[in-house]
């Protein structure tokens, strides 16, 4: 349980919920535009961000718990039946156990930074990846309506699972023919397969942290806010701040960008199914045009 949410800045949203409006399938969404190969592999290579140590591309390999705070129980509900819709689409597995861990937070709060800020006195490993103190201060900077923190972690050729952090203990390696042993500080081991195809290193979202702001959000339908935190909550994003050429939900809160009707594209889900299709041991470039791939034949139906 993330300590912040003590914070009496948390609200119970009935007027974002009514809002809401049915959701077409996630087997039946159309968009238009235009979409070629060239723009399908502009759009894959802009929106996903690839891990800080191995630089892969990282996704849910365990099922997928959410829980939704800071609504009232039918928003929530709302949010994580949705959610769970596009993980399920996109190939993912979802615990439906209340009782789960949950691995996925979203908390809807009139004071982000506080929170934010809470959660780096408390729990300061939530918020993911940081080499020095001046990116932790970065990362934990509320900027965005909506903004997700990823803690990810790398699993080994045998199965271990380590959390991706610049704080390591560090390992000894023995120097050969002195009987002396070099200290490395920042190394990690990690089994791999020696194999120019996949070294057998895999990339794991392992907990995501999303926060909404509702007083920046007010013009907003609760359907395409579920679309968009489902794509933040299902895959490591780049920056949000550009307008894709593509049809998305990723243009959703960038103010220049035309409002495409509905929530989730064709675009976005083929992305996502191509992500949860993926062979995860190989390097980011293959990932990267077996996601492509797996788009062409969805969206442009093999052209």
């Amino acid at each position: 349980m993330i300590r912040a949410l003590t914070l009496s800045g948390l609200l119970m949203l009935g007027s974002l919920a009514a809002a809401a409006q049915p959701l077409p399938s996630v087997e039946s969404v159309v968009v238009t535009g235009t979409k070629s190969p060239q723009a399908l592999s502009d759009f894959v290579g802009e929106v996903g961000r690839p891990t800080r140590l191995i630089g892969k591309l990282a996704r849910w390999e365990v099922p997928v718990c959410l829980r939704v705070m800071g609504v009232n129980d039918s928003a929530a509900q709302f949010l994580s039946k949705r959610i769970a819709e596009v993980a399920v689409g996109a190939g993912a597995r979802v615990n439906r156990d209340p009782k789960c861990r949950a691995n996925v937070r979203i908390v809807f709060t009139t004071t982000p930074q506080a929170l934010v800020s809470d959660i780096r006195k408390t729990k300061m490993d939530l918020l993911g990846y940081y080499d020095s103190v001046a990116q932790l201060d970065q990362i934990a900077t509320f900027q965005h309506p909506i903004q997700a923190w990823y803690v990810i972690a790398t699993r080994d050729a045998r199965g271990q699972l380590q959390t991706d952090t610049a704080r390591t203990e560090g390992i000894e390696i023995p120097i050969p023919g002195t009987g002396m042993k070099h200290w490395m500080p920042n190394a990690r081991v990690y089994a791999v397969t020696g194999s120019r195809l996949g070294d057998g290193l895999r990339a794991n979202l392992h907990h995501v942290t999303i926060i909404a702001d509702p007083t920046r959000l007010l013009d907003q339908e609760m359907g395409p806010v579920a679309d968009y935190m489902a794509m933040m909550a299902l895959s490591q994003m780049q920056s949000l701040d550009r307008c894709q050429s593509l049809p998305s939900i990723t243009n959703l809160l960038v103010a220049e960008c035309p409002r495409i009707p509905g929530g989730l594209s064709d675009i976005d889900l083929g992305y996502l199914r191509g992500l949860y299709h993926l062979d995860a041991e190989r390097a980011k470039g293959v990932q990267l045009h077996q996601i492509i791939y797996q788009m062409r034949r969805e969206v442009l139906k093999g052209e």
